[in-house]
């Protein structure tokens, strides 16, 4: 069975009614779809009850007061609220959608340095009471109280370029738990804040470097999943991958790049992580590329996570049984005793990049595809 993408339907237009000019960002809940437009300096909403049919539905725009939405950039909706950055106006919004036809300005609060820091006000993660807000400008992580929409105060925050902090154009942030996740685009970096105290975020850990073996010049967007990071390194045109289980010493664990055919991932700008897959967008290769991340069997500390294109060229398998390997083509994999039927490295495959394992796990539980680098 092969699935299939396909185009169901589309609105455009930049200017009224749409409001489409450079669309930035989007957030789907329930029938609506909610886009940020960094021209148009708007917040657009359209109804997609019927995908092949989308409706625009209502809108609200205009930079400086009191809408502040110059250089639309990300949004956000929880509840009966759309947050907004915008940029230019370094401002975070709140607009409330309770009547999606006319979503009307309720509360923001902007500025670039102290003691808002908002200056370019870029990526943002609504957890519960609080938003957390990237601002590149400068170099920042700030939190903001948002209990009351209609005056959002600030709480704390912290900031800096380079060592410890590497904020250095900080670009997105993905809150779980007490740690958010930031990634840095100058500094080529993830970085881990603790954020158990909103008034008194402390960095936690770090990890950094463009090519390899980190993969992350011009860090852009992060998607954290369990004990993963994915991240989309633009400038490294690559999809990277971090064990985050223990926040204060992040590592990688696995990666793919290159521009064009195969993995199209010149400009990686996106990535989303849903069950087995991620999904990437790529500015310079024009791409929506799929990319399988099936982890086989139980993972402890040294294991790695592979990642492969879809489609097998190769069809070479390693099946674990009794907690040894046993092999079939070219694949070259060192037995595993008992005690170490959990922990999968295939480092040491004499195999293609590109080629695909079948793992089956020790626990028999179902069969993973990984791809070996």
């Amino acid at each position: 069975m092969t699935d299939i993408i396909e185009h169901v339907g589309e609105i455009r237009g930049v200017g009224p009614p749409n409001y489409l000019n450079l669309p930035q960002n989007i957030d789907v809940v329930g029938d609506y779809a909610y886009v940020a437009s960094y021209t148009d300096d708007a917040l657009t909403i359209f109804n997609i009850f019927d995908p092949i049919n989308p409706i625009h539905t209502g809108e609200i725009h205009g930079g400086g007061s009191p809408n502040y939405l110059n250089g639309a950039w990300f949004v956000k909706v929880v509840g009966n609220y759309a947050y907004v950055t915008a940029g230019n106006d370094n401002a975070l919004t709140i607009f409330d959608i309770s009547a999606p036809a006319a979503p009307s300005h309720v509360g923001e609060i902007h500025g670039a340095g102290s003691p808002n820091y908002l200056g370019g006000a870029y990526g943002m993660d609504v957890v519960g009471n609080y938003a957390y807000v990237t601002a590149p400008y400068n170099d920042a992580l700030s939190i903001f109280d948002i209990s009351n929409p209609a005056a959002p105060s600030h709480v704390g925050e912290i900031h800096g370029a380079g060592s410890p902090n590497y904020l250095g154009g900080c670009a997105y942030v993905d809150v779980v738990g007490n740690y958010a996740y930031i990634t840095s685009w100058d500094d080529d970096a993830l970085t881990i804040f603790d954020i158990s105290n909103p008034a008194a975020p402390s960095h936690v850990g770090e990890i950094h470097g463009a090519g390899s073996p980190n993969y992350l010049q011009c860090a852009y967007h992060l998607d954290v999943v369990g004990n993963y990071a994915y991240v989309a390194a633009y400038s490294d045109n690559a999809l990277s991958v971090f064990s985050i289980s223990n926040p204060a010493n992040p590592t990688h664990v696995g990666e793919i790049y290159g521009v064009g055919n195969p993995n199209y991932l010149s400009g990686a700008i996106s990535v989303d992580v849903v069950g087995d897959y991620a999904y990437v967008i790529s500015e310079g290769d024009n791409a929506l590329t799929i990319f399988e991340i099936s982890v086989c069997g139980k993972i402890g500390v040294g294991d790695k996570v592979m990642l492969c294109p879809i489609g097998n060229r190769h069809g070479n398998t390693v099946a674990l049984k009794s907690g040894k390997a046993t092999v079939t083509d070219k694949a070259l994999i060192a037995s595993l005793n008992n005690q170490a039927a959990q922990r999968l490295d295939f480092r040491n495959c004499k195999t293609e990049q590109g080629d695909k394992v079948i793992c089956v796990p020790v626990n028999r539980a179902k069969k993973n595809i990984l791809g070996l680098r």
